[in-house]
């Protein structure tokens, strides 16, 4: 959104301009808990199934939001950015009803709570999608991580989705990685 600071009410002018709203806000505000910041509005995600992201992977990388469940976690690895940071390192494999899956790399900061475990279901927000090997592979960082309450409030009709077709695989199943050279025609094309 673009504002001209002509346009831009401050202070008592604001207040004026939007009474109504200004007292709602405010009432809202003073029910708070102390230390509460006021909630982001997240731009609407449009999730990608794991069997397509080998259709919008790039060398360059494209950004894709993909709700999956774990498969598989190995244990954080310490890693420094090429500017220095410390960060750890998570390789896990994530699959979703696409009956595909693909490498997943999480970068997060040291003092990060654990976040992947064997069938944890989760949102990938933003997710880096870029071709390695010839392979599609995703590259996230923690902070656009959603699991657990977050990412049933960010995707619940695909996380219940996730969660019930995991649920019915039989244990230690692992659906095939996604195939650089494989394009998935969804049947309902077909047709």
């Amino acid at each position: 959104m673009t504002v001209y600071h002509e346009k831009l009410l401050m202070g008592a002018a604001a207040v004026e301009a939007a009474r109504p709203a200004v007292g709602t806000i405010s009432t809202w505000w003073a029910a708070q808990p102390p230390g509460r910041s006021p909630p982001l509005l997240a731009p609407a995600m449009s999730l990608t199934p794991i069997a397509s992201l080998g259709d919008v992977a790039s060398a360059e990388g494209t950004i894709a939001d993909v709700c999956a469940v774990v498969v598989r976690a190995e244990p954080p690895q310490p890693h420094t950015t090429a500017s220095g940071v410390e960060m750890l390192r998570i390789a896990a494999v994530v699959a979703d009803p696409s009956e595909r899956s693909v490498q997943m790399t999480v970068f997060a900061t040291p003092d990060a709570p654990p976040l992947l475990t064997a069938g944890t279901p989760l949102v990938a927000r933003g997710a880096k999608i870029s071709l390695w090997r010839d392979a599609p592979e995703m590259m996230v960082y923690h902070e656009k991580l959603l699991v657990g309450a977050a990412a049933v409030e960010a995707a619940p009709e695909a996380m219940s989705a996730v969660s019930t077709w995991w649920a019915a695989q039989p244990p230690g199943r692992s659906p095939p990685p996604l195939d650089p050279a494989m394009s998935l025609t969804p049947i309902a094309s077909l047709g």
